[in-house]
C-alpha cells in the first residue's frame, strides 16, 4: 500500500516513533515548502533509520500541525554512508 500525503508549507511536523515501548516524539520541524509524505518510505533522522507507517502515516493534530508516524528499521546507525544495526559495529 502506498499512500501519498501533502503537508502544506509553514506547517509544524512531529515525527513520532512507535513500537519501542511507548510512543516518543523524536523530532519536530517546520515545513518550508509543501512536503510530500509517502507511506512505507525510509527516513534518515539524526543517524537513525526509520520507516514511515504504511497504514496511517500522517495524523493531523490541528490546523497546520501534523504527526508523521515512524518505526525503527533493521539498520539503526549511519556512518560515512554505511548503515549498521549498532554503534559498536560501526567502529
Amino acid at each position: 500500500m502506498n499512500n501519498k500525503f501533502t503537508i502544506p508549507e509553514g506547517s509544524i511536523v512531529q515525527f513520532e516513533l512507535r513500537g519501542v515501548g511507548g510512543n516518543d516524539i523524536i523530532k519536530t520541524a517546520e515545513v518550508y515548502e509543501d512536503m510530500e509524505v509517502l507511506s512505507n518510505s525510509i527516513l534518515l533522522i539524526d543517524t537513525g533509520l526509520y520507516c514511515i507507517d504504511n497504514v496511517n502515516p500522517v495524523e493531523k493534530i490541528k490546523e497546520n500541525e501534523f504527526k508523521i508516524i515512524v518505526w525503527l528499521q533493521d539498520a539503526y546507525i549511519a556512518k560515512e554512508s554505511y548503515f549498521y544495526d549498532s554503534i559498536s559495529k560501526a567502529d
